[in-house]
């Protein structure tokens, strides 16, 4: 009898030690595929955006030469560059900032993937993006505009980034258009 407990608490000390480590490799990946996208440069300017009213960005115009300007964006230049592509032709400069967005959000995209996926919980991820999630996502923004705020919701729904709606939903924020 006493070898029959000895053994299922082995097993359950073996099972809870298999668990902690999950998680913690669960935690890493997390880290680590943030700390990838932090890396990338259309990420770090697109939340240099977010923050200031203003700020100086590095764009790439699709002009072939690969050269990057560095130019100030007003805060609402940044809401007129995410207007539906029907609505009006885009300036050059529009369409660098887009460019940015797009893959800042294919960021948030991937990440919205691995918690669906059972790959990551929300826990592991919420450290590095609650910041950015309630920026972008709250009512009324801790910084940003409510204009530009809601250029980037229509943004959303219009090019059907419902992974991203999916992302700031498990944040509690609902970032469907308002008008």
């Amino acid at each position: 009898m006493l070898g029959l407990v000895g053994g299922l608490g082995g097993l359950a000390f073996g099972l809870f030690q298999y668990y902690r480590a999950q998680r913690l490799r669960s935690a890493e990946f997390a880290a680590n595929e943030v700390l990838r996208w932090v890396d990338l440069r259309e990420t770090r300017m697109v939340m240099g955006m977010l923050e200031w009213v203003e700020r100086e960005v590095a764009l790439e115009y699709v002009d072939g030469s690969s050269q990057y300007r560095h130019e100030l964006v007003r805060n609402d230049e940044m809401a007129a560059a995410l207007v539906p592509h029907t609505e009006r032709q885009l300036t050059a400069k529009e369409c660098a900032i887009r460019a940015l967005f797009d893959r800042f959000l294919f960021g948030l995209q991937r990440f919205e993937h691995f918690m669906a996926a059972g790959v990551v919980r929300q826990s592991d991820f919420e450290p590095f993006l609650r910041y950015y999630i309630e920026l972008m996502g709250r009512t009324p923004s801790p910084r940003m505009p409510a204009a530009s705020q809601e250029a980037l919701w229509r943004y959303l729904d219009f090019y059907e980034q419902r992974d991203v709606q999916r992302l700031f939903a498990r944040f509690g924020c609902d970032v469907k258009p308002r008008k």
